[in-house]
């Protein structure tokens, strides 16, 4: 701290030295009591002096911050929210303080506040002598954000003290040992989660693990109130799971849940360092912060991510699997309520005139600031830096797997799918929080050795909780837009968030929404970025192994006259007996190509750009002739193995099905291309069939070009894939974002 008093401020080593005082004066309730060798750890009272006077200094550094500004840089807010998460665990009386600032913040974000004020004032009106039968005069007010809905949908509490908030008879000096605070923590733990729950919202899904919800809970049009009832199922399918002796074990091996009554002793009474008048000082402070939420500031979600930072990084140290019983954690519900209150309040839907993209007011904005009308703040989108610091604290909330679908609900069910700026803002918070809840699911939801196999990709993919039922119909939904700026946008969203969804979500999306439903809509698409972003889509994402070791008949038809592939003898011989397409021909040629290499020379995969153009104007008529007897010209020793390790494996099974589909379909184009064949083709074997038709006729002019643009796409993911034959490609990142004409309204 003396570093930080002499180091400038536009010096960056002055947010180093607030990290470590941050680091250092917050480890005094992991050191405290911790097991090592059988033995408890004990800090020696000098050591205990220094750890609570830093504390001390930390927190009056907070307040003189607190003070001079309402806007705090990144490093002093993280310092802040630290500091008093400190003080959250460390000091037992500032608890309930803080979790009632926290629940005062909530009810302001979501509006209860001021429906209260209006119902009161509506039900004094009717005292005040007005008749039944007369019309009320009319009032106009704003309408709430959420309004009284989600307070039914919680248990009643009858105070403001959390479970772990002792009473002082509890914990008298005399009985501040270790095992004295255990016991009467776990008979307060009881206590509140008997009269917490309402068995009423969990309903158990069959076959699944999900909570469902009454549906009479639901009404149409409310959608407040359906994510506060799937928020409530969360919280009670996680009180519900774990039964009370792991209840126990878990916070009977967390220290930092019930040592804070001993260490609050100890620095008021025992060593008398400080007291507890200087603590609330700066505390008072901070508190109304906290009960004053604004878009500037964010303090509250940043102490939100601070408080669930210190359990987990206790239970990750403690237990290797990272398993966290997070209801025993206290204000947990507290917290994460007022994380959802904030982060509606982010994705809420804007109305057209509120477009907010450019830094510039809009003429509605100036006109309205000339006629003295207050707007409200929270009404404009949110900048990257607000955006980035709500994902940031999303990172230690989606810790809790369960709640991705709390989030990903908040954002869905607030788009405006006519809108194409709302589509834009929406879809790109969605594509961030995914990835941030990839990043943060448990090691166990990881997929880690079965793709390194075959040279797929490592994916860190969602966890089991993910609802891919609920993520695939809001696609489908979205996809059937007619507007490209809308469609563009959500198919990059698809395109970037396919690697992280889990292997059902993701064979599911890729065989139903992209290769069924929607290949030909989007393949054959009159806008040419559509149709990029989709041949991308279809060559780099939807498998997780290496093409070349897929028995991929299009790839082999298409780019047979390029340097990847060769044309073997079996291409001019009619009278074969095995089909060209067969896994049985795909594995005798793969048995031939260690010989073969010996002889073959090493081909440079370069070409002239003109000639690669001519190689993807000829494309339709290759598939027309549908001859797939080209064999790559580099031994693959992954492929022979694909067919028996994807009874094992079900990445690679997935992979397999998504291949022979995607061949399906492009045999469908060459047909409805090429209808007299198929008919002569038919005839031929005693058939009388007429000619099909797989998609609508107006798209056939598209698909010459369509064609080419995927054989250049094919080109890149195969020139790729040959100078390193060991890794999988990477696919390129395509980004779409809509911009908004200057001065829009």
């Amino acid at each position: 701290m003396d570093m930080v008093d002499h180091v400038p401020v536009r010096n960056r080593c002055r947010g180093l030295y607030m990290q470590a005082a941050v680091y250092i004066c917050r480890r005094v309730e992991f050191i405290e009591g911790y097991p090592l060798d059988g033995q408890q750890v004990h800090l020696d009272s000098l050591v205990s002096k220094r750890y609570i006077r830093l504390l001390e200094r930390s927190v009056r550094f907070c307040s003189v911050k607190i003070r001079k500004a309402r806007f705090m840089a990144e490093e002093h807010r993280f310092f802040v929210a630290h500091i008093y998460t400190a003080v959250y665990f460390r000091f037992p009386f500032a608890t309930p303080k803080l979790l009632e600032a926290v629940l005062q913040c909530t009810e302001k974000l979501e509006g209860r506040g001021e429906v209260s004020s209006v119902t009161s004032n509506g039900s004094s009106r009717n005292l005040n002598g007005v008749k039944n039968d007369a019309r009320p005069p009319k009032t106009k007010h704003r309408r709430a954000h959420r309004g009284s809905i989600s307070g039914s949908l919680r248990s009643p509490r009858q105070y403001r003290r959390h479970w772990n908030d002792l009473s002082e008879s509890k914990c008298r000096p005399d009985r501040i040992s270790g095992v004295d605070l255990q016991l009467e923590i776990f008979s307060s733990f009881s206590e509140y989660k008997s009269n917490r729950g309402t068995d009423r919202l969990v309903v158990p899904v069959k076959g699944g693990g999900t909570p469902g919800i009454p549906q009479d809970m639901l009404k149409k049009g409310s959608s407040n109130k359906s994510v506060a009832a799937a928020l409530e199922a969360v919280f009670q399918q996680g009180m519900n799971r774990v039964g009370e002796e792991q209840e126990v074990t878990f916070i009977y091996q967390l220290p930092l849940l019930y040592i804070g009554h001993k260490l609050q002793n100890d620095a008021f009474v025992k060593l008398t360092v400080t007291t507890q008048d200087k603590i609330e000082a700066g505390l008072d402070l901070f508190i109304d912060r906290v009960k004053s939420p604004g878009r500037d500031d964010l303090m509250a979600v940043t102490f939100v991510a601070a408080v669930l930072s210190d359990v987990s990084s206790w239970c990750n140290h403690r237990y290797a699997d990272g398993r966290i019983l997070w209801h025993c954690v206290p204000g947990y519900f507290a917290l994460v309520r007022l994380y959802v209150a904030v982060f509606e309040r982010m994705c809420q839907r804007r109305a057209r005139s509120s477009a907010g993209a450019s830094s510039m007011p809009s003429v509605n904005r100036i006109l309205s600031i000339i006629e003295g009308k207050a707007s409200d703040p929270w009404e404009d989108y949110w900048n990257d830096r607000e955006i980035e610091t709500v994902l940031d604290a999303g990172s230690e909330v989606l810790k809790n797997e369960a709640l991705v679908n709390v989030l990903m609900q908040v954002i869905l069910e607030s788009t405006n799918i006519l809108d194409p700026t709302s589509v834009n803002y929406s879809f790109g918070i969605l594509q961030r929080m995914l990835e941030v809840a990839s990043m943060a699911a448990m090691p166990a939801a990881t997929e880690i050795g079965s793709p390194g196999k075959f040279g797929g990709r490592v994916r860190h993919c969602l966890g089991a909780a993910f609802d891919g039922d609920y993520f695939l119909n809001s696609m489908r939904s979205a996809l059937q837009s007619s507007h490209v700026q809308t469609l563009l946008k959500v198919l990059t969203c698809i395109y970037n968030c396919i690697d992280l969804l889990p292997t059902a979500a993701r064979k599911r999306l890729v065989a139903e929404l992209i290769l069924r439903e929607n290949f030909f809509h989007f393949f054959l698409h009159w806008n040419e970025e559509i149709r990029k972003i989709f041949s991308y889509m279809i060559v780099f994402k939807t498998s997780a192994s290496n093409r070349l070791d897929l028995p991929s008949a299009s790839d082999r038809i298409l780019l047979a006259q390029t340097p990847f592939f060769e044309v073997g003898p079996q291409s001019r011989s009619n009278g074969s007996s095995l089909s060209a397409a067969s896994p049985a021909l795909s594995y005798l040629s793969h048995l031939s190509e260690l010989a073969q290499a010996m002889l073959r020379p090493t081909a440079d995969s370069e070409m002239d750009p003109a000639k690669k153009a001519a190689v993807g104007k000829k494309a339709l008529q290759r598939l027309k002739n549908w001859d797939a007897s080209a064999r790559l010209k580099r031994t693959r020793s992954g492929g022979d193995a694909v067919f028996r390790d994807s009874l094992v494996d079900e990445e690679l099974s997935v992979d397999l099905s998504i291949a022979s589909k995607l061949d399906a379909n492009f045999k469908m184009i060459a047909e409805q291309m090429d209808p007299t064949k198929h008919q002569r083709e038919s005839q031929e074997n005693g058939e009388h069939a007429r000619a099909k038709r797989y998609f609508p006729r107006e798209l056939e002019a598209y698909a010459e070009r369509a064609l080419s643009q995927y054989v250049l796409v094919l080109w890149e993911y195969y020139e790729a894939a040959f100078e390193n034959p060991a890794k999988m490609p990477v696919a390129p990142s395509l980004e779409f974002t809509i911009s908004v004409p200057f001065f829009s309204d």
